[in-house]
C-alpha cells in the first residue's frame, strides 16, 4: 500500500495498480406511502468493469490525516495530481443545504490517460474508485448512508457495437445529455435498450424506434437488477391498493352510503433529487387509482 500525499497546490504521486410509479428522469426519486427508492444511484447503477480490486491507496492529507481509496475500477493509476480547494454546495431531503470541501484531482492512468475530477470530496466516508463504460466513479457514504458519487469530467466515447444494459427505472428519453432538453419519449423499467455512446452522467440509447439520452443512475448492464426493480415496482403498487382499498372502505363505512365516489385519499408529493424542482404528486383515490400531478 503506497502513501500519498495532497497539497493545497499541484502536487504529483505514484500509487501501485477505481421506481414506484411516474416516469422519472436521472435526476427524480419516488417514493409513496414509504416505498422510496433509492435518492442516489442504485448499487448497480454502475457496475466495476473488474472483478478483481486493485491495490488500495493512502492519501496523506496536508493536515496529516490519511485517506485511504480502494480501487475497484478495471483501471490502474499511475499518478495522482491535486489542485486548487472548492465548496461543493448541495440540498439535501427537507431543503437543509450543505457543503463540503472539494478539490480538484486528476487521475493519471497507466497508459498515460487523465482522468480529471474537478469536485472531488476532500473526506469521503469509505471512499472506492470505480468504473463504467471506461469513465472513473469516486462512490462513497453520504451523511445519510446512501451511496454518493462524484464524476469525472470527460468527453462522450462511442461504441464500436452497442452494449445491451436494462432500465432499472421508468426514464426519460432525452434529445440532447441534459435535463432541460426535449424529451422524446420514455423507457419502461426492466426493457432493454442499446447503448451507442456514453458520458460520465449520461448514455446515448436506442429504445424501440427512439434513440437518445438517459441518466446513467436509471441504467445497468445487469439485467437481474432491473429484474429486481420490477418486482420491487410491482410490490410497492399492491402495498399502495391495498391501502387505497382500505381507505375506501373505511370511508363507504364512515358515510353508510356505500357510493362508488372517488375522493382523494391521499397526495404524496416527490422530491426530485437535484434541485431542479421537477417534482410531482403521487395522488391515490378512494376507489383504489393512483394518478400523477405535476408540482
Amino acid at each position: 500500500m503506497n502513501k500519498l500525499r495532497w497539497k493545497s497546490g499541484i502536487c504529483s504521486f505514484i500509487v501501485a495498480s477505481l421506481s414506484i410509479g411516474m416516469i422519472c428522469a436521472a435526476e427524480d426519486v419516488e417514493q409513496a406511502n414509504g416505498i422510496e427508492t433509492e435518492t442516489y444511484m442504485a448499487e448497480d447503477s454502475i457496475t466495476s468493469e473488474s472483478k478483481m480490486a486493485l491495490e488500495p491507496f493512502v492519501v496523506e492529507l496536508n493536515n496529516g490525516e490519511e485517506l485511504t481509496v480502494q480501487n475497484e475500477s478495471s483501471i490502474d493509476i499511475k499518478t495522482v495530481n491535486v489542485s486548487g480547494m472548492g465548496i461543493e454546495e448541495s440540498e439535501e431531503e427537507g431543503g437543509t443545504a450543505t457543503s463540503e470541501e472539494t478539490v480538484a484531482v486528476t487521475l493519471v492512468s497507466i497508459d498515460g490517460k487523465d482522468h480529471l475530477f474537478e469536485e472531488f470530496p476532500v473526506h469521503p466516508t469509505n471512499p472506492v474508485l470505480i468504473s463504467d463504460d471506461g469513465f472513473l466513479f469516486l462512490k462513497y457514504k453520504g451523511s445519510d448512508g446512501n451511496d454518493v458519487y462524484a464524476y469525472e469530467t470527460a468527453d462522450e466515447v462511442t461504441f464500436d457495437k452497442p452494449k445491451t444494459k436494462y432500465i432499472t427505472d421508468r426514464v426519460y428519453i432525452r434529445s440532447e445529455p441534459s435535463q432541460e432538453s426535449e424529451i422524446l419519449g420514455t423507457a419502461e423499467l426492466g426493457s432493454e435498450v442499446k447503448v451507442y455512446a456514453a458520458q460520465p452522467k449520461w448514455c446515448f440509447v436506442e429504445s424501440g424506434d427512439i434513440k437518445g439520452y438517459v441518466g446513467r443512475t436509471r441504467i445497468s448492464p445487469d439485467k437481474d437488477a432491473a429484474e429486481e426493480a420490477v418486482a420491487q415496482e410491482e410490490a410497492a403498487r399492491a402495498e399502495i391498493a391495498a391501502a387505497a382499498a382500505a381507505a375506501r372502505a373505511a370511508a363507504q363505512a364512515s358515510s353508510g352510503s356505500g357510493s362508488n365516489g372517488n375522493s382523494v385519499v391521499s397526495r404524496q408529493w416527490v422530491e426530485d433529487c437535484d434541485g431542479s424542482g421537477n417534482g410531482y404528486y403521487i395522488v391515490t383515490h378512494s376507489n383504489g387509482s393512483v394518478t400523477y400531478e405535476n408540482g
